[in-house]
């Protein structure tokens, strides 16, 4: 996920405090990157240790990487709908706690 623009900061740090549920739904710990010479934040998913030019491995890798593609975005969807969902009050932008926002969430 990457998030730029004139909220970017702003977007990352109300998703940083969500880390530990994120990182439940995600099924792994992410990379939460600040990239200050682009004025942009990223938020990542990688494993280590695969070679893609093993192609005995390529079932596994492939299976590893559609799962968390999943469940990536399961866990962002609802949180990144509530950044769009925040209202002006005050002239500062306000949001539901996002750390009780999971996955899990229907509509």
């Amino acid at each position: 996920l990457v998030l730029s623009g004139t909220d970017a900061k702003r977007n990352f740090q109300f998703l940083q405090q969500a880390r530990v549920s994120v990182e439940q739904d995600v099924g792994t710990a992410l990379e939460w990157l600040e990239v200050p010479d682009k004025s942009e934040y990223r938020i990542l998913v990688r494993r280590y240790g695969f070679d893609p030019n093993e192609r005995p491995q390529w079932e596994q890798q492939h299976a590893w990487l559609a799962e968390r593609l999943e469940r990536f975005q399961r866990a962002f969807s609802v949180r990144v709908e509530a950044l769009q969902d925040g209202v002006e009050e005050n002239g500062k932008s306000t949001f539901a706690t996002v750390t009780n926002i999971s996955a899990t969430k229907t509509k």
